[in-house]
């Protein structure tokens, strides 16, 4: 698999800006999605930290991913 990986980011660095950026270490599909395909909030989340480090690392675009603390919504504006 780390090889099918290798190969189209190899092919893609030389021709165009496009950015591959790793599954994440900590993905688990139970957890991360809804279906085993489509992801979850965590999910979601996860992702978004997989491709803000990989645009920090590779290109000095933005930082390290941080999740937003929850807010609730003030009482009664729901």
């Amino acid at each position: 698999m780390a090889r099918c990986n290798e190969l189209p980011a190899k092919a893609v660095a030389d021709l165009s800006p496009l950015l591959l950026a790793s599954a994440p270490a900590d993905g688990d599909l139970a957890r991360d999605t809804h279906d085993g395909t489509h992801p979850s909030a965590s999910g979601e989340h996860r992702l978004a930290a997989a491709f803000a480090g990989a645009l920090h690392q590779a290109w000095g675009v933005g930082g390290p991913y941080r999740r937003a603390e929850r807010r609730d919504p003030a009482p009664g504006s729901a």
